[in-house]
This record gives C-alpha cells, sequence and structure tokens, in this order.
C-alpha cells in the first residue's frame, strides 16, 4: 500500500511515486483520483514527466497517450492509423496497469 499526502496533488496535476519496487503515477483529474504505471511499455519513460491533457497523459519520448481512468493506449505514433492504435490497445501490450486508489482522510491509499 502507498500513502500519498492529498496535499501532494493539485488539481488536474500528476506526481511519479516510488515503493517496493513499483513504479506509479498518481493523476487528480478535478477531484477524482486514478493511479497506474508510471513507466511506459515502449521505451521504459517516467509518465509522471509528461504531459497531463483531460484524463490523458501523455508519453515524453515518443507521445504514446494512455487514459488515466483505464491504462488503455489511446495514440502512439501520428503514422499509425486509429485502426491500428485499437488492435495494439485491444491485445493490450502497450497498456499501463492500472491501481485502485481511495481518500482516506488526507491520504490517498494506493493499493499495488
Amino acid at each position: 500500500m502507498i500513502r500519498v499526502s492529498v496535499d501532494k496533488l493539485e488539481k488536474n496535476g500528476m506526481i511519479g511515486v516510488q515503493e517496493g519496487g513499483n513504479n506509479v503515477l498518481l493523476v487528480k483529474v478535478d477531484s477524482n483520483y486514478f493511479a497506474l504505471g508510471d513507466i511506459c511499455p515502449h521505451k521504459k519513460c517516467k509518465l509522471h514527466t509528461g504531459t497531463l491533457k483531460g484524463n490523458q497523459v501523455i508519453c515524453p519520448c515518443h507521445g504514446a497517450t494512455f487514459d488515466v481512468t483505464t491504462g488503455i493506449l489511446q495514440a502512439w505514433f501520428k503514422s499509425f492509423p486509429p485502426f491500428l492504435i485499437k488492435l495494439i490497445a485491444k491485445i493490450g501490450i502497450m497498456n499501463v496497469k492500472t491501481y485502485k486508489c481511495a481518500v482516506s482522510g488526507d491520504e490517498i491509499l494506493i493499493e499495488t
């Protein structure tokens, strides 16, 4: 279990946290918290150093885009047609793991 103070995260912000060998990206979209793997499956870049746009995080290395609510790949190289992105996402080879998280008092609890 990873514990993070709610004060560590601003609205529509994200941070990377590490504990017990787990690299977790913690995201706050509006008043909702989401936790997912912080390492992009493609080039192993840390997603928390990328960009958050709405409920999508964009990898800083190659622009792969993931839905923070599901961890599912949304976009990758611009040359990839949408049907290929959907196929890759369905197979799951480029999706990132999601973790359950909840607010308890002044902490966000992440189940790893």
